[in-house]
C-alpha cells in the first residue's frame, strides 16, 4: 500500500486531497502511484473508494510514464436501483464524481478533489467536485475534470457516447483535442448494487495532458425525460 495516497485524516481542517504525489519507489528506479486500496480510501472523498477498479500512473527510472486503469466491468451499466432488475436498457441520468491522474513535468499529479468540509470545523467550504455526468437517456457522457497549479488545464468531455458498458469520444485540454475511452465498472446485486466510472484520455498533440480517471456515483435522476448533461443535485 506504499503506493496508495496519502489521505486527511478525519479530524485534518481541510478535506481536499492533495495534487502532488511521490508514489511508491521501485527497485529499478522507477516509481509507482494506484488508487487506491484500503489505506488509500477516504471516506469523506467517495471517488478513492473504489472496491471494482484501479488506476494509477507508473513511471520508469528513465522518466518514461505510463497511465494505467483497470478492473470487472459491470453486466450492463444501469444507473441507479431505479431502473428495474430485468431491465437490460438504462433510463435517467447518474452523475458521478471523479478523480484522475497525471505524469506531468516528472511528478505524479491529481486532478482538483476538495468534499469541502471537515468534521470538528465551524468552517463550511463549498465543495470542488469534478463531475461527470452520464445521460442513458440519450447515451451521452459530459462534464469536467478540475485542474489545478499541479495537475495543469482542466480536462472537459466534448462529444462522448455510450454505447453498453463503454464508452468513447472526444475530450478538450488546454486548447487540444483528446480521445475518451472508459467502460462503467462494479456489480448488481440487489441493494449492494455498485456501479464506478473509469476512463483514459489521450492527446497526440501533448502527451503531459493524459489522464486517468475514476470516480463513483453522487447522485442520479430516474427522470427519462431529461436529455440534458447538467450534473444532477
Amino acid at each position: 500500500s506504499y503506493s496508495d495516497p496519502i489521505v486527511p485524516s478525519y479530524s485534518s481542517p481541510s478535506y481536499a486531497l492533495r495534487t502532488r504525489h511521490e508514489g511508491q519507489p521501485l527497485s529499478e528506479g522507477g516509481k509507482l502511484f494506484v488508487c487506491c486500496s484500503s489505506s488509500g480510501q477516504f471516506t469523506y472523498a467517495p471517488a478513492t473508494k473504489q472496491d471494482h477498479l484501479k488506476f494509477g500512473a507508473w513511471i520508469n527510472a528513465d522518466g518514461t510514464a505510463d497511465l494505467f486503469i483497470g478492473g470487472k466491468p459491470v453486466g450492463t451499466a444501469k444507473p441507479s436501483y431505479y431502473t428495474p432488475s430485468d431491465s437490460t436498457v438504462a433510463k435517467g441520468k447518474t452523475t458521478y464524481e471523479v478523480w484522475a491522474v497525471r505524469v506531468r513535468n516528472g511528478n505524479i499529479v491529481t486532478s482538483t478533489y476538495d468534499p469541502g468540509k471537515s468534521s470538528g470545523s465551524s468552517e463550511k467550504n463549498t465543495p470542488k467536485l469534478s463531475l461527470l455526468t452520464a445521460n442513458f437517456n440519450t447515451n451521452k457522457l459530459g462534464g469536467t475534470i478540475l485542474g489545478n497549479a499541479d495537475y495543469g488545464p482542466d480536462v472537459v468531455m466534448k462529444d462522448v457516447g455510450i454505447n453498453g458498458v463503454d464508452f468513447s469520444g472526444t475530450a478538450e485540454s488546454d486548447g487540444k483535442n483528446g480521445k475518451v475511452e472508459g467502460k462503467f465498472f462494479g456489480q448488481f446485486n440487489g441493494d449492494k448494487t455498485e456501479v464506478s466510472i473509469g476512463g483514459k484520455v489521450t492527446f497526440d498533440a501533448d502527451k503531459s495532458l493524459d489522464t486517468v480517471f475514476g470516480g463513483v456515483k453522487n447522485d442520479d435522476d430516474r427522470n427519462t425525460t431529461d436529455t440534458s448533461l447538467t450534473p444532477v443535485s
